[in-house]
């Protein structure tokens, strides 16, 4: 079992704002160009890792998440407590390991629709302290005014240490409801607690 907690800083340009309803989408007419910066929402997340029992089943993990709305700025989030559900199915082929996972986010007190969303992708251990990736995202649009987001990610991850780990990234949109394009890292620090057993 493992638990997560993630803060982000966040940079965007571009239309911000909720677009009015029966607005097109892609038309960014209705909104303005802005830039913003600053602390985006976090995300409280615990997970139980089920090992594979047999050599043909895969490794299958369980996620929950809720996302508080911690934002600086009222561009930067939804300005609402959101809640999800996750399920990863993953297993290592040599140096490669695939993924799947598939998850729905329910928003509480808002007008935003629940919405259901995936990944599938695959890392590969290039090093002993590097792996790269690749991962490609569906989610559902949270109101009809908007697409589905479709988007294409490019990852590493490379251990610093034996706790400390960063992680770059970069996001290209491939629809209307992604954003164009995106860069971006992320910083970890891995703490592991042992627990005695009561038996």
């Amino acid at each position: 079992m493992r638990a997560r907690v993630r803060l982000p800083l966040l940079y965007l340009e571009g239309p911000t704002g909720v677009l009015p309803e029966g607005t097109v989408a892609g038309n960014p007419s209705g909104l303005t160009t802005s830039r913003n910066f600053g602390l985006g929402q976090a995300t409280l997340s615990a997970s139980y890792l089920f090992g594979a029992t047999t050599s043909r089943l895969p490794y299958l993990e369980t996620t929950a998440k809720v996302t508080a709305p911690s934002e600086t700025k009222t561009e930067l989030g939804s300005g609402v407590w959101s809640g999800a559900l996750q399920i990863d199915v993953f297993d290592r082929f040599g140096d490669f390991t695939p993924f799947l996972g598939v998850g729905r986010r329910f928003y509480e007190g808002s007008a935003l629709d629940d919405r259901f969303y995936t990944s599938v992708g695959s890392t590969f251990r290039a090093a002993d302290r590097l792996s790269i990736g690749l991962v490609y995202d569906w989610l559902q649009a949270t109101s009809v005014a908007v697409d589905d987001a479709h988007q294409l990610s490019p990852f590493a991850s490379m251990r610093l240490g034996e706790v400390w780990s960063l992680g770059p990234y970069a996001v290209f949109g491939l629809s209307e409801g992604a954003a164009d394009f995106g860069v971006g890292f992320s910083l970890s620090y891995r703490y592991a607690a042992r627990f005695a057993s009561l038996y």
